[in-house]
């Protein structure tokens, strides 16, 4: 079977859609096998196995807006600057593809596979990332207010001072993940997994960290005094400093259980 479910090659589809060939078995090795057949039986062998024919050829489609590559293999490609906003992105493997500056407001990112992908200073404003996952994304100053980031998996991400205002990152695993210089106002980080990432510098006014975990989240000289469901137990696994400010009646551990700053 071909690459993205196609059994039959294009010009084969366009045959069997105008009545010209119908199918009759599966030969050795997935080959199939045609016969002259009636138009409608055409059309209805067209529509079992030639789904697939027109998602295949948009992987091959130059970047612009809404442009459907979901599930393509769009890997190591220099893309820095492009226009796709509202681009269906879903499923399809980014690894190491350089989209620095890039535009991608409203486009559908989940379950994209990131590793070493370039988004520095993208815009990704409203864009779906829900299950998007990878190691070492590179998302610094990227734009992503109000982007959805739930349940994303992005260890070692760096998103120092991205605008990730009113984002949704519930559920989302960035450990060892960099947010120094941030913007999370109004953030969604209900049962993130912070551990090891550091907020330095961030801005959490009313972002949300209801059962958030933050093993040895640094937050030193980091302002949480109008964060949201943030408690002591949290607080005292992070790793904060004296001029670590926290809401009211949210108390320091007596000492902070900091080990050095890892490179």
């Amino acid at each position: 079977m071909a690459a993205g479910g196609r059994l039959v090659s294009a010009d084969a589809c366009a045959s069997i859609a105008r009545g010209r060939w119908l199918l009759v078995g599966l030969a050795s090795r997935g080959r199939v096998m045609l016969m002259r057949a009636r138009p409608a039986a055409g059309l209805l062998i067209a529509a079992a196995l030639c789904w697939a024919v027109p998602a295949a050829a948009a992987c091959r489609d130059a970047a612009r807006p809404g442009v459907d590559w979901s599930g393509c293999e769009r890997s190591h490609l220099s893309l820095a600057g492009a226009t796709l906003d509202r681009a269906n992105l879903a499923r399809a493997n980014l690894t190491s593809t350089d989209l620095r500056g890039a535009s991608l407001k409203g486009a559908d990112l989940s379950k994209a596979r990131l590793t070493y992908t370039g988004l520095a200073g993208a815009n990704l404003t409203g864009a779906r990332l829900t299950g998007a996952y990878g190691t070492r994304t590179r998302l610094s100053s990227a734009v992503l207010k109000e982007a959805d980031l739930s349940k994303a998996e992005l260890s070692r991400a760096d998103l120092a001072k991205a605008d990730l205002a009113g984002a949704d990152l519930s559920s989302a695993q960035l450990t060892r993940a960099t947010l120094r210089g941030a913007s999370l106002k109004a953030a969604k980080l209900t049962f993130a997994n912070l551990a090891r990432a550091s907020v330095v510098g961030a801005d959490l006014a009313d972002a949300d960290l209801s059962g958030a975990f933050l093993h040895l989240t640094r937050i030193e000289g980091t302002d949480l005094s109008a964060a949201k469901g943030l408690t002591s137990e949290q607080v005292k696994a992070a790793c904060g400093d004296a001029k670590t400010r926290l809401p009211p009646g949210v108390a320091a551990p007596g000492a902070w259980p900091c080990p050095p700053v890892e490179p």
